[in-house]
């Protein structure tokens, strides 16, 4: 476990929380349900108004240099306005992205000028001294009270957790305990009375974002994950990021109209996941129906703990 990140992870106060583009133009669910948790949990959350992609799609596309992305950070982190020292992300993309930006400024020094003069000239300055976390994170240190807060218990729903190559991989010296083998998520489902299941392919990428160009490729890799977690036959799937919900969200629907699945099962952000356990409602408040995996909920495994409330 990496003890010394865990430290620094706060336990209550002012939180900026950046939810990226994805989960504010196709899954707003993630965004509204992060908020709603968060402030169950005592943080006070601010969320900028303007929310910019954080230019790491274009960057793996080879569309933009490093630079211009880490400008674009600086221009989204330029929102703190140094009053909040905590930034949060709820994608692994954007946690990536902004962790890139900020050990390059402290690194770099002709980086530095470069980005620095390009936001001043709009009018903006790169912020010094902010810390950048993984919502996910955050709900594993603070997995304790989110136990104590637990209205609707995940009993008897077993599920099948994917964390991500951007946040295993892109940061190893960052990662909360292990890249090889992760498990803080597995844990946090423990703690809301579900059941983690093992799976072949746990390890494997999504197919998504960087694969996206390679059509063929990102949909094999996409489908043979998916195909190793059928064979566990779990009610839910697990993500921390929104473009991984999108990448086994949508091919589970393709693959149900090739008919090579007959069901699909539903894809949740952790956000989600917790917001499900605390007793908010699945349609207005986690936007789960937006899901193409679960746009039924009422026919979905989800059925089991929501025809308890």
């Amino acid at each position: 476990m990496n003890v010394e990140k865990l430290k620094k992870i706060p336990e209550e106060g002012d939180l900026f929380l950046y939810p990226g583009c994805l989960s504010v133009n196709i899954y707003p669910g993630i965004e509204t349900s992060t908020i709603k948790v968060l402030s169950k949990l005592g943080y006070n959350v601010y969320v900028p108004e303007e929310v910019l992609c954080c230019g790491l799609p274009l960057f793996l596309a080879g569309i933009l240099s490093s630079n211009t992305m880490y400008t674009i950070v600086g221009r989204i982190l330029a929102e703190t306005q140094d009053r909040y020292e905590n930034v949060l992300t709820v994608c692994n993309g954007c946690y990536s992205s902004i962790n890139s930006a900020l050990e390059n400024i402290k690194n770099n020094g002709e980086s530095m000028k470069i980005i620095e003069s390009a936001l001043n000239a709009i009018g903006f300055t790169f912020p010094q001294n902010v810390n950048c976390f993984h919502v996910a994170e955050l709900f594993y240190k603070m997995r304790q009270k989110i136990s104590e807060l637990v209205e609707r218990p995940l009993d008897d729903l077993r599920i099948a957790v994917h964390y991500g190559c951007h946040y295993l991989y892109s940061h190893q010296n960052k990662v909360l305990d292990s890249s090889e083998h992760p498990k803080f998520l597995d844990e946090i489902v423990s703690t809301l009375g579900g059941t983690s299941i093992d799976y072949e392919e746990k390890d494997l990428c999504c197919g998504e974002p960087a694969l996206r160009s390679i059509r063929n490729l990102s949909f094999e890799l996409a489908r043979r994950k998916i195909l190793s977690i059928f064979e566990e036959e779990p009610d839910l799937i697990l993500v921390m990021c929104p473009s991984c919900l999108r990448a086994i969200d949508k091919i589970q629907f393709e693959m149900l109209s090739f008919e090579e699945i007959d069901v699909q099962i539903p894809v949740v952000h952790i956000s989600q996941l917790i917001g499900l356990a605390f007793g908010l409602d699945p349609r207005k408040e986690l936007g789960l129906n937006l899901h193409l995996s679960s746009r039924d909920l009422d026919q979905s495994p989800l059925r089991k703990i929501l025809s308890e409330r």
